[in-house]
């Protein structure tokens, strides 16, 4: 599965978006193997107010010392679901999303090995929420830019990388 996405993902180009008056962030995708491959989103802790309660991938700002958007997107997954760096593949990027607070976000793809434990911050992560991939899949259509699952409403940027990311998958 991991060849045959990380190929769907380089025959296509990604759109970037160049401006200046936006913060650069990043954010993970992780794709989760195993016999139901799942895709794992954080449900955000109240510590900041922007986003609380909401459902997102992980990630975050660019730090100064990040020499490269992909850096950011690997630290800020260790930071918020305690996947290390030499646990992720960073198999493809998406189209870069903007939002309404100001961020350009770098959606990168990881692959996460079966086998490897999730631990989230409990400061910025209330909940590790895994929906299998076969539930996205079900739900895309062209444009698609919400889903569900559960109690898990994933909208706004987080819901068009999703949709942008089973585009990918469609072709």
């Amino acid at each position: 599965m991991r060849r045959e996405l990380e190929a769907r993902l380089a025959a296509r180009s990604h759109t970037t978006v160049d401006e200046p008056s936006l913060e650069d962030s990043a954010v993970v995708l992780p794709l989760r193997a195993g016999e139901e491959p799942c895709v794992a989103f954080i449900r955000r802790s109240g510590y900041r107010d922007e986003h609380a309660g909401e459902i997102g991938l992980p990630g975050g700002r660019a730090d100064a010392d990040d020499a490269a958007l992909r850096e950011t997107a690997v630290r800020e997954l260790e930071e918020e679901v305690g996947v290390a760096a030499d646990d992720v593949a960073l198999i493809g990027r998406l189209d870069d999303q903007t939002t309404q607070t100001g961020y350009r976000i770098a959606p990168f793809v990881g692959y996460v090995d079966a086998g490897v434990a999730f631990d989230p911050c409990e400061e910025e992560v209330d909940e590790l929420v895994l929906v299998p991939l076969s539930v996205l899949q079900r739900q895309y259509e062209p444009g698609a830019s919400r889903f569900e699952h559960d109690d898990a409403v994933i909208w706004g940027a987080t819901g068009r990388i999703v949709g942008d990311f089973l585009s990918a998958l469609s072709r």
